[in-house]
Order: C-alpha cells, then sequence, then structure tokens
C-alpha cells in the first residue's frame, strides 16, 4: 500500500489527507461526543443550581414557621412583648420566602399547589391561632391572677382583724390591699375587668371610711369571685402555650414542606450523580478516543482534548462553586468557536444569579434593617438608601396617605425628583384601581402625579395593609431608552413593596401603643410611669447644669364628694376639666402627668420654687374659676390644693421631691385647702 501511494503520482498533501483522513474523522466523532457532554453537563450543572437554591428556600421556610411558633409559645407563656420578636420577624421573613418559591416552582404544578397550601395554612394559622391567642394573653395580663389573690388575701386579713378588734392589723392589711387594688389598676385591663375592680376599688374605699359586717361579706364575695376569674383566665392562656396545643395547621405545614423538602434533596443528589457520569463519560470519551486515532493525528486530537476538558472542567468547578454560594466565579470565554460562547452563556447565567443574590441579600439587609426601625424617620432613610441600590436605573419615591386619607404625601425620595410632592390619592390609577399600575408603551395613560410632558415608563404599586391604602412605592426609569430598569424589576418591587407595608403598619401600631403605655387612657396626660423615668432624667440634666428643677403636686379637694353626690360618670368630667387646665398651663418642656386618683403632679424643668409657685397659683385659680356641669346639673364649686417643692433646695432625688412636695400639699389640705405651698 505504501508502495502503491508512493508510485500513484499523488502529491504530498492529497497523501498526507489520505493518511489523515481516518484519524481525523475519529477526531470529529470525538469531538462530537464531548460537545454533547458538554451540552448535557451544563444542562445538569442548572439544574443543580436550581434544586440547590429551592433546597435553601425549602430549609429557610421550616426555619421562618419554627420561629413564629417558638416566638408565640414564648409570648403566650411570660406575656413579655420581646418574646414576639421571632415571631414578627417570621411575619416580615414568609412573604418573600413564599414569593421565591412559587417563582421557583412555577413549572410544577403540583409543587406550586403544595407552596400556596402552605401560604394559605400559614396564614389560617395566624388568624384561627397566632392572633387570637396573642389578644387573649394582651387581654389577660401577667400578673393579674397573682395581684387579685394577694388583694384577696389581704382583705380576709383586715375583716378578720377587725371582727377581733385588732384595729393596728386592720390598718396595716386594709392599706395594703389599698395599694395592691391601685397597683392592679395600673395593668392593661379589658373594659369589663377594669369595670369591676374600680367598682370593688370603690367599695373597698367605702369600707375603709366606715367599716361594716355587711360590706365585708360583699367584698369577700366579690374579691373571690373576681380572683378566681382572674386565675381562670390565666390558666386558659397558659394552657394554649404548650407545643402541639392547636396547632395542627403549623403541623401540616411542615409535613408538607418536609416531603417537599424531600423530593428536592432526592432530585438534588441524583443530578449531582448524573454530573458525575457527565463528567466520568467525557473523560472516557475524552481519553479513549485519542488512542484510536493514528500517531500523525496525536498532537492534534490531543490539544483539542486538552481545550475542551480545561472548558468542561472550568464550568464544572464554576457551577460547583456557584451552588456552594460564590456567585462571583466565572470561565474564561475569550474563544470564538461553541466553547467560548458556551462559557459566555454560562457567565451570563452566573451574572443573573450573583444579581440575583445581591437583590436577596439587600431584600434581606432592608427587612432586618425595617425591623430594627423604631420611627418611620428611621424607616424612610432605610427606604431611600436601599431602593437607590435595588432598583438602578431609576428615580423612585414613597408616598404616604395622610391622617385625613385625601392626600398622597412625598416622605422620601431616590434620583432625581419628578412630579408632585402632594397629590390627591384619584390621581394615581393604582390607587384607583386598587392594583399595580405600569406605564410600558407610548400609548399607555401616566399617572397624573407623574410629568406629562416627556411620558417614561413608570410603574406604581399600592401599599395595603389592614384592608386599606398605607401609601404607594414608585418607580420611574431614569432613562426612556432603558425601560427594563423598571420593568425588569418588577417583582422585586412587588416584594420590596410587601416589606414597606408590613413595616409601616407596624411602626403605626407601636406607635399607638407606645402612647397608650405612657398616656392616662382617661385624661389624656401622661401617667406615672412616665413621670418617675422623666424626673429621674431631669434631675440627673438639672445637676449637670447646675439649674433647679420643680414639682407641684395637685389633688382636689373634695373629689370624693363628686363620687358620692354625682356617680363615677361626674368624677371623670372633674378629672378632665383639671387636666384641660393642666394642659393649656404647661410650657413645651413642663410635664403634666396623673399620679394616681385625683392626684397631679406638674414637673418644670429650669424652674425655681417662686416661679413654680406663681404657676401653680395660676392654675389653683384657673381650676376655681370653672363651671362643670353634668347631666343638666351644676357640680358646684371646684377647687385645688398644691405642694411645691424644687431641686436641690427641698430634695436631690426624685422621691425626696415628690414627698416633699406632698407633704407641702397636706399641709395645704389642713390648712383649709385651695391654696398652694411650698416645701419647707
Amino acid at each position: 500500500m505504501f508502495r502503491l501511494l508512493r508510485t500513484s503520482g499523488l502529491s504530498l498533501g492529497q497523501k498526507l489527507a489520505l493518511f489523515l483522513a481516518l484519524p481525523l474523522a475519529i477526531a470529529v466523532l470525538v469531538a462530537l461526543l464531548v460537545e454533547h457532554t458538554l451540552y448535557a453537563d451544563l444542562a445538569t450543572n442548572r439544574a443543580v443550581l436550581q434544586a440547590t437554591t429551592l433546597v435553601e428556600q425549602r430549609e429557610l421556610l421550616t426555619k421562618t414557621v419554627l420561629d413564629a411558633e417558638t416566638g408565640l409559645r414564648g409570648f403566650l407563656l411570660s406575656g413579655e412583648p420581646q418574646f414576639l420578636q421571632p415571631y414578627h420577624t417570621a411575619l416580615y421573613r414568609f412573604p418573600a420566602v413564599i414569593v421565591s418559591l412559587r417563582r421557583m416552582e412555577a413549572g410544577t404544578p403540583d409543587a406550586l399547589r403544595e407552596v400556596n397550601q402552605i401560604d394559605m395554612l400559614f396564614h389560617q394559622w395566624l388568624t384561627q391561632a397566632a392572633e387570637p391567642r396573642i389578644r387573649l394573653r394582651q387581654l389577660t395580663p401577667v400578673g393579674l391572677a397573682e395581684n387579685a389573690q394577694q388583694v384577696y388575701e389581704e382583705i380576709l386579713l383586715a375583716t378578720r382583724a377587725r371582727r377581733q378588734g385588732a384595729r393596728s392589723a386592720w390598718s396595716t392589711h386594709s392599706r395594703t390591699a389599698h395599694q395592691l387594688l391601685a397597683r392592679l389598676l395600673r395593668l392593661p385591663l379589658p373594659n369589663d375587668a377594669r369595670a369591676a375592680w374600680q367598682g370593688l376599688n370603690t367599695e373597698f374605699n367605702r369600707y375603709r371610711a366606715h367599716p361594716d359586717a355587711n360590706i365585708e361579706a360583699v367584698l369577700i364575695r366579690q374579691t373571690g369571685r373576681l380572683a378566681n376569674e382572674a386565675r381562670r383566665a390565666d390558666d386558659a392562656v397558659t394552657a394554649l402555650a404548650p407545643p402541639g396545643n392547636g396547632n395542627h395547621l403549623v403541623d401540616r405545614i411542615r409535613a408538607l414542606n418536609n416531603r417537599a423538602l424531600t423530593r428536592e434533596q432526592t432530585k438534588l443528589a441524583s443530578l449531582l450523580a448524573a454530573d458525575h457520569g457527565n463528567i466520568t463519560g467525557a473523560e472516557i470519551v475524552g481519553f479513549g478516543g485519542p488512542l484510536l486515532a493514528v500517531p500523525l493525528a496525536l498532537g492534534v486530537l490531543v490539544l483539542f482534548l486538552r481545550i475542551v476538558l480545561r472548558t468542561l472542567r472550568d464550568m464544572t468547578e464554576a457551577a460547583g462553586a456557584i451552588a456552594g454560594g460564590e456567585y462571583t466565579r466565572r470561565v474564561p470565554g475569550e474563544r470564538d468557536d461553541e466553547l467560548g460562547k458556551l462559557a459566555r452563556a454560562f457567565n451570563r447565567m452566573a451574572e443573573r444569579l450573583q444579581k440575583r443574590q445581591h437583590q436577596d441579600k439587600l431584600i434581606a439587609g432592608f427587612s432586618e434593617m425595617l425591623q430594627t426601625c423604631l420611627a418611620l424617620d428611621e424607616a424612610y432613610h432605610a427606604t431611600e438608601r436601599f431602593c437607590s441600590e435595588l432598583f438602578p436605573g431609576t428615580h423612585g419615591a414613597l408616598y404616604l396617605i395622610n391622617a385625613s386619607c385625601n392626600l398622597m404625601e412625598e416622605v422620601t425620595a431616590w434620583g432625581e425628583r419628578q412630579g408632585e410632592s402632594v397629590f390627591a390619592p384619584q390621581d394615581c390609577r393604582a390607587l384607583r384601581a386598587g392594583h399595580p399600575y405600569v406605564v410600558e408603551n407610548p400609548g399607555d395613560l401616566p399617572c397624573a402625579h407623574l410629568p406629562q410632558s416627556t411620558p417614561i415608563v413608570s410603574l406604581c404599586i399600592p401599599l395595603t395593609g389592614q384592608n386599606k391604602i398605607l401609601g404607594l412605592l414608585q418607580l420611574r426609569a431614569a432613562h426612556p431608552a432603558r425601560p427594563e430598569a423598571v420593568l425588569d424589576q418588577r417583582d422585586l418591587a412587588f416584594a420590596v413593596a410587601e416589606q414597606l407595608a408590613l413595616s409601616i403598619g407596624n411602626l403605626r401600631l407601636h406607635e399607638v401603643l407606645r402612647q397608650q403605655s405612657i398616656r392616662d387612657p382617661l385624661t389624656g396626660l401622661f401617667n406615672r410611669r412616665y413621670l418617675e423615668e422623666t424626673l429621674q432624667r431631669e434631675l440627673a440634666r438639672a445637676e449637670r447644669h447646675a439649674q433647679p428643677t420643680s414639682v407641684i403636686v395637685l389633688d382636689i379637694d373634695h373629689f370624693k364628694r363628686f363620687n358620692d353626690d354625682y356617680g363615677h360618670d361626674a368624677g371623670d368630667i372633674v378629672l378632665r376639666a383639671v387636666a384641660e387646665v393642666l394642659r393649656k398651663a404647661v410650657r413645651t418642656e413642663d410635664i403634666a402627668c396623673r399620679y394616681g386618683g385625683e392626684e397631679f403632679v406638674l414637673l418644670m424643668p429650669g424652674t425655681g420654687s417662686d416661679i413654680a409657685r406663681e404657676r401653680a397659683e395660676r392654675v389653683r385659680a384657673a381650676v376655681a374659676a370653672s363651671t362643670l356641669v353634668h347631666a343638666d346639673q351644676s357640680l358646684g364649686a371646684l377647687t385645688i390644693s398644691a405642694g411645691v417643692a424644687s431641686y436641690p433646695d427641698h430634695g436631690d432625688t426624685a422621691e425626696r421631691l415628690i414627698k416633699a412636695a406632698d407633704i407641702a400639699l397636706y399641709k395645704a389640705k389642713r390648712s383649709g385647702r385651695n391654696r398652694v405651698l411650698t416645701a419647707d
């Protein structure tokens, strides 16, 4: 054959081609097999990435449900609001996890139904189990049963002492019962329970003034009944706390999620095995094929296989690194052939994953930042900071509806400010329709609050909570030529809007609860707890700056007469009238509070005793000049007595200062009432 080729008259090139024909055919076949294996491996790697992300989200869902259940149980057992922190954190996190799972399971109807069922069960658990239990615990404060039992025991001891003629013991036990009743009434009781205990308090005060066996029997019977009711209510709340009590919905959620998690873990293991098989097949083809080729083509084949295997190894390692969380990993893609295109496609996929991971991290940080905000202003600053990072290439703003629900007011913005900062809700098509509104085509009608001269791609998302509009999140493309800055980030904007709606609603509720905790519900003045905290702080400031600070303790003269002669409603009118006089008399820096019963305290930082006494005299005169009417009947003359004490002349601590003013008050009472005296 070689002799024939030598004598055949073929050129050197033709002979070389003839000798290389078979090895080149083998090389082409090997290349095709390797390319096929490479594409299969890439598809497997993509599936591995998706399965890994799905497993992480399923595990996060399990943790979220567990945090919600644990926080609820801790609050039911202790009654302490801080135990609800994991519960609220889970409520913030749950919608984002569900949105992520729905997006990833969109192509699997059965799995998507499971996600929707979990979402429904979780909200069913919230409405049927969690929220009713929280409300029940809030209606049954911790310490109510214990205080009620102590009141009952002290009243029993007081009545026994009176029957035995032990006057000193009777006085001690009745005074202790009175103090316990006052402490119990400062608890956040429901209205009906508060009314019952206030009625008992009134009856007990009447008994203290005029001890009587008939009143004793009523007191003992009424106190025992209320104590038993408080103990039964507390036992009922505590009985709801153990795991498994009414938590069948949570068990169903766990069962569904664990079943899906097991399925995804099995799928992930299968994909990893397939990926290993693809690599093994590529190695067999890559190394076995060249052994069949002739030595003349060996160099070409080895070079080709080295290139292919290097690219394959780089992509496999990069896929494994990305699956492990290293989203910055890339594959070299400088070649212009199919391997280069494949590498660049892989890199684009990795960039999208990195961008998604960065967005998820920002959203998680945004959610965590919102959870730590104590006021709406902090939430506004966090929104401006994070939205400028979450939505590059956009301008945007956050609007909140005002208290009258007739205007939307801009509270924060990022990028270039455009459109109206204040507008009527009907000017926004999203608020009118009650769902997001997007302007993406030249023919779409923009909202009236946006610039009309140069229509641009925009997105308006209403913020809703408790079935009412809270605000509006608005996005606009920063440049008309780049509408994808808004259109490609709609899902992200919806998730951000949900977080904002939850946070704003919770912060507003927190502000209402804070006001309720430091305000007296009857008069609207600050309560005793707030005064004690503030007085300590003001005395420290007065000591630091060497300035005086005064307190005025006021007491309504003959207050019991109003309750006895005209009823408790008249007594409430008297208390509110005195509170209104104090509210008008105080400066911005003064603190007026209801100290307890018919006693009020006015704290005046930076004021000496002489000026404080003048202020007290004006208050006394204003009260004496007031005319009160209840049920078309005049309540008669209303007067107050007051005692004034100043730091540092009459005391250097809060307790001594209040005590000095209180002593001056009682001297004013003994001197004939309707007067103001300064502490000695």
